[in-house]
């Protein structure tokens, strides 16, 4: 999902492919007013949040056992830079990629759609206080330090090779997504990079065999 409101029929068709098990989602900051509404839409085994502020948290076992006994996994907005700073290379990361392995659903929103793809813009370095990376400023000059492009946090079979962003229309990104993409030609990633760009209020529902 793009960001902005969200959308009942994108939880229940992930509910759907969970086929009515414990229902995830994740955070790093925030609070728990999903549960309560997908349990409105649902019909699951159990929701839960889980909330993983910090490595410290992300580094204890007992987490990612809870994420390893999920059926469907759902990432909420916020900051991406936290996702990355603090989940990556940790029990978080490697329960979250055995999850997508055995072919478990996964999701996410705003941030929790930005982290999905094998290209991620990381917002490293921005406060979550901060304004959004604008075209103008990535157009003004693609190696400005806060253009940050990172990979290898989730391996998502359908989604290799693509970039995923958010909030596009919005918050005008054209302009980004194409030093985005730019980037990662020049810097020898990809040749040939694609990118999912959702509008806020906008889902891609994508099945099994690629078809969205």
């Amino acid at each position: 999902m793009g960001g902005g409101s969200d959308l009942d029929e994108a939880f229940r068709f992930l509910c759907e492919k969970g086929a009515g098990g414990d229902f995830l989602i994740l955070r790093a900051a925030g609070n728990d007013d999903y549960n309560s509404y997908v349990n409105s839409l649902c019909k699951t085994n159990s929701v839960a949040t889980l909330m993983i502020p910090g490595r410290e948290a992300a580094n204890t076992p007992q987490v990612a056992d809870i994420i390893r006994h999920a059926e469907a996994i759902f990432i909420a907005g916020g900051d991406q830079a936290r996702y990355i700073n603090w989940w990556q290379h940790t029990p978080v990361q490697d329960a979250l990629n055995a999850h997508i392995a055995a072919g478990k659903p996964i999701g996410g929103t705003s941030a929790g759609l930005a982290v999905l793809g094998e290209y991620i813009y990381s917002a490293q370095g921005d406060a979550s206080d901060d304004p959004d990376l604008t075209s103008a400023q990535a157009l003004s000059n693609p190696y400005f330090d806060r253009v940050t492009i990172r990979r290898d946090f989730l391996h998502i079979d359908l989604l290799q090779n693509v970039l995923t962003d958010t909030h596009f229309a919005k918050r005008n990104r054209m302009g980004r997504t194409l030093v985005f993409l730019a980037r990662i030609v020049q810097d020898g990633w990809s040749q040939n990079p694609r990118e999912i760009a959702v509008d806020e209020k906008s889902a891609v529902l994508v099945e099994s065999n690629g078809d969205a």
